[in-house]
């Protein structure tokens, strides 16, 4: 008959109920008195060695006699394990063979049972030997190191109570494979420590597993689990592993811990109180910095460092990389220059470093260098670098300022310095004569005290970029409300005082009319650039030449804009008595231009030519202008492309090279009333640009092939 799954589950949990009764009655029972039978038939070989004075045959039946720890009583027999080791003794070992001896006896005599009485005095004696020849000390990054020749002392201090020296001891009687139930005996002293109870757990779980498949360590699935509940129920043994065994990406395939999750285990680790907590704490930290990234990993190594000065240093081992990791970054830290690579490196906050700012000394402005100076004296930073280094930053600050007024060049940016010394101590404290400095530099510009607000207005005005009228007038606005004003000449002044008094209004008005002249001008070009386009131009043209806050300077932009701008220009041309004026203006943003040209006969202006040139620029510097062919057919003009003037304007020759093609070439007219050479002159000689090629070309056209032009 098939049982239902509920007969099953009832199966398990009675078999689980048995497993578990019979760990804690294996547990807590006395040392069995009586002797195993163990199995040597397998090891003949070695026991007719033995018999002969072989010690590492000895040796091996020893081992066989007193078997593994976690092996069931019916397998050790201590009495026969004892007879090898002490014939064995007495049979000139070599150094490693005697450390296996004496620690095995020292096992065997503090454990007791299966054929042979528990002698402690012995086991001492024995321990004793066995640490001198070997310390066999355990050293963990996780778990409390441990020293085997302080077996006795934590032992016996278990005995009397101490529930630190009862884990210690524990961990000491399991991990040197000294006894079991002496260990889960010793746990059960400090039942109500998370720790005891997290090992106990453990311990049984392990010598479950062995007892089933014979591997003693649990696998991760089981392993991990159990950390993570005892973690969170206050171990601080699990919680330090439970860290450390998740970073082994290898091994875990789990989900990752989060550093939030980490800092919350270990958020109790100042009210660790057992007498392994420091330790703890130290590999805890360690463990922590590799959760961890800017500001909380300096604190966490700071934070190592201060623990490490407490412990013995085989205790530091594993710390060291920390230890020299922060040594580094205090050293990299000693400059602001280090600071700031570290703050982008090691993902600092808190504070800003304007590297690019520092490493050009603020460009000259004084309320950067003091606004970098209230960065560098954050708390954030000190907590960081240290004090030390802050005293570094100061020292740095220092010259720093020096460089920086040495930076200010221009008046607004050196008057600002010079306003800010009067007031500032720590400014008057870097050097006596910085103020006399600054007056110096001053004085080089040809500011002094009569016109240094009018300078700082400039300058202002100089160094700001407007982006549309109505922000130039606030500034313009709110830069004249901070200047002189013409002062009332009241009539009962002497003479000489209203002279004095309207001359002194003169300069002012003077003054405050070159400002503003200067103010719209630079408006003007901020928003429409030193070379805007034609469309752009006539965009603006409203603007510029019709609003009347910017006339007249408006309109004289404008006139220059449409007249010698790169995109825009015009001249004019004497031929004998007549005068030609010219225009020329980009198509777009290409190479090629729109050229107009008109004559002023009997009071009237008349169109003679309208075409198009195109301009190509060489390697050299040198500029082929191509002046387009055009004949008025009916309503419209007729471009040619075949039918054209080829003037090279080479910058190392003061002449055109002319080159006429098609028609134009039966254009010539040579009768223009100046010398034979003076149309392929270059309009400006020492001017390079494309717009001087230009119109140096269409000067050579109108002289020299005049009879391309439509006749009046």
């Amino acid at each position: 008959m098939k049982r239902n799954s509920k007969e099953h589950i009832f199966i398990i949990l009675l078999i689980a109920c048995i497993l578990i009764q019979f760990i804690h009655a294996f547990a807590n029972a006395q040392p069995p008195s009586k002797r195993g039978k163990t199995n040597i038939k397998p090891y003949k070989e070695e026991l007719k060695r033995a018999r002969k004075g072989d010690v590492a045959a000895m040796l091996t039946l020893a081992a066989v006699y007193r078997g593994q720890m976690l092996d069931s009583d019916q397998q050790k027999d201590y009495k026969n394990a004892l007879k090898w080791y002490q014939k064995a003794l007495a049979s000139n070992p070599t150094p490693e063979q005697l450390f296996e001896i004496k620690l095995n006896l020292f096992r065997l005599y503090f454990t007791g049972g299966y054929g042979i009485e528990q002698d402690l005095t012995d086991a001492k004696t024995y321990l004793a030997e066995a640490t001198a020849l070997n310390p066999l000390p355990l050293i963990s990054e996780y778990q409390p190191n441990l020293h085997l020749a302080e077996f006795f002392n934590l032992y016996h201090r278990a005995q009397a109570g101490d529930k630190s020296a009862a884990v210690l001891a524990a961990m000491m009687a399991f991990r040197y494979h000294i006894d079991y139930r002496t260990a889960i005996h010793l746990l059960q002293l400090a039942a109500d420590d998370p720790d005891a109870a997290y090992l106990k757990e453990r311990y049984e779980a392990e010598m479950l597993r062995y007892r089933q498949n014979g591997h003693m360590y649990l696998e991760r699935s089981a392993l991990l689990p159990l950390l993570r509940r005892y973690a969170q129920q206050g171990s601080m043994l699990a919680k330090t592993e439970f860290a450390y065994e998740v970073l082994q990406p290898s091994q875990y395939v789990g989900p990752r811990l989060k550093s939030e999750e980490v800092n919350a285990f270990m958020s109790d680790m100042k009210q660790w109180k057992a007498s392994y907590a420091v330790e703890m704490q130290l590999k805890a930290l360690c463990l922590l910095t590799y959760y961890q990234t800017g500001n909380e990993r300096i604190f966490t190594l700071q934070k190592i460092a201060a623990i490490n000065a407490g412990l013995p240093s085989e205790e530091l081992k594993f710390a060291q990389p920390f230890i020299k990791e922060l040594r580094q970054f205090e050293q990299k830290a000693s400059t602001v220059e280090g600071l700031a690579e570290l703050q982008q490196t090691h993902q600092l906050t808190g504070f800003n470093i304007d590297l690019q700012a520092w490493n050009h000394h603020f460009n000259g402005e004084v309320k950067q260098l003091l606004s970098q100076k209230a960065e560098l004296e954050k708390p954030i930073v000190a907590q960081l670098v240290g004090n030390a280094n802050v005293e570094n930053y100061r020292v740095q600050l220092q010259r720093k300022a020096i460089e920086t007024l040495e930076q200010a060049t221009s008046p607004r940016r050196l008057i600002a310095f010079y306003d800010e010394i009067k007031k500032n101590t720590w400014l008057q404290s870097i050097r006596p004569s910085l103020l006399s400095q600054a007056e110096a530099q001053l004085s080089q510009l040809g500011v002094d005290q009569t016109n240094m607000l009018f300078f700082y207005a400039q300058s202002t005005i100089e160094e700001t970029k407007f982006t549309s009228l109505a922000e130039g007038q606030q500034v313009v606005s709110r830069l004249l409300a901070q200047l002189p004003q013409p002062q009332p000449v009241p009539s009962h002044l002497s003479k000489v005082e209203r002279l004095a008094r309207e001359q002194q209004n003169r300069k002012i008005a003077t003054e405050q009319a070159r400002l503003i002249s200067f103010a719209k001008v630079k408006i003007i070009r901020d928003l429409l650039g030193e070379a805007p386009t034609v469309e752009q131009i006539e965009r603006a043209k409203f603007t510029i030449f019709y609003d009347p806050w910017l006339q007249p300077e408006g309109e004289q932009m404008f006139f220059y804009y449409t007249s010698n701008s790169p995109n825009w220009f015009s001249g004019e041309v004497k031929r004998g008595n007549l005068f030609y004026y010219y225009k020329v203006t980009r198509i777009g943003t290409s190479d090629r231009f729109r050229l107009e040209i008109q004559v002023v006969a009997n009071n009237k202006s008349n169109l003679v030519f309208n075409s198009i040139i195109k301009t190509t620029h060489s390697a050299d510097g040198t500029i082929e202008v191509d002046i387009m062919g055009s004949r008025m057919t009916g309503y419209a003009w007729d471009i040619s492309e075949n039918d054209y003037l080829t003037c090279i304007f080479r910058p190392n020759q003061p002449t055109l090279d002319l080159q006429p093609f098609g028609y134009v070439a039966r254009c010539v007219d040579r009768n223009h009333g100046y010398t034979p050479d003076f149309p392929r002159q270059k309009v400006d000689p020492n001017d390079f640009s494309e717009r001087n090629a230009i119109r140096s070309a269409v000067r050579a056209f109108i002289l020299e092939y005049h009879n391309a032009l439509r006749p009046i």
